[in-house]
């Protein structure tokens, strides 16, 4: 700049300067912003924890404590029988069945005991998968075949279990076989679950005779049957 014939330099120091305060109060409101909404994320998270532990309680009741470690071990791989056991246990005393019935099915995959694939053959009969607890009851009987002798009341437990399950699925030829198979397995004890349901099928299926002769059988064995059947007609 030239001023009365004279030349000045105009120092760009205050203006570089001032563009470097700019500069830098971008940069920390920058951060504040970030700063606040990382905050905010963390609120959000807590939050949305604290509801989920609200909703886990509220869902799971006194088992809740127990439960979600439970759960998270079988989320991460983890679990082992006794975990699985015990969700099983846990998710029937709550009915939430679905998940006792997965629970069953992965212990029977990592150790496949007798009594734990009864158990959910029995839990898909219940909640009315008759087909997919025929198939269970069928992989469970040749394990129980395994004892010598087998166990009476399991080997019993499975073909009442089937006869059920056939009976439900109108395979009457099936059932019945099943039901005399659930009452040989325990001669010596007076089933009369097992012999009363036997009855109303074969009445059902108009064999009476046949229904006749296993009542007999039971009163013989001093049992009492609460049915009623008409006089033979032989």
């Amino acid at each position: 700049m030239q001023i009365s014939g004279k030349t000045f330099r105009i120092d760009d120091e205050y203006s570089e300067s001032s563009h470097f305060w700019i500069d830098t109060s971008i940069t920390v409101a920058d951060r504040e912003r970030q700063g606040q909404r990382r905050t905010a994320t963390i609120i959000i998270i807590f939050c949305l924890l604290l509801v989920g532990l609200f909703i886990q309680v509220v869902n799971w009741d006194q088992y809740s404590l127990e439960i979600i470690p439970l759960k998270l071990s079988e989320a991460i791989g983890t679990a082992d029988a006794h975990s699985f056991r015990r969700i099983s246990d846990i998710c029937e005393a709550r009915k939430k069945y679905s998940c006792a019935v997965d629970a069953l099915t992965e212990l029977s995959k990592l150790y496949p005991d007798v009594g734990d694939l009864l158990d959910l053959a029995d839990l898909l009969r219940r909640t009315g998968s008759e087909l997919e607890a025929i198939a269970v009851y069928e992989k469970a009987l040749p394990l129980l075949h395994r004892f010598r002798p087998p166990r009476a009341d399991d080997l019993s437990r499975a073909h009442y279990g089937l006869a059920k399950c056939y009976e439900k699925t109108a395979k009457i030829d099936q059932a019945a076989k099943q039901y005399k198979l659930a009452l040989e397995s325990k001669p010596e004890v007076i089933q009369i679950t097992v012999a009363e349901d036997y009855i109303h099928l074969l009445q059902g299926a108009g064999r009476v005779d046949v229904a006749i002769q296993v009542a007999n059988d039971v009163k013989r064995h001093g049992g009492s049957l609460n049915v009623r059947l008409p006089a033979s007609r032989n």
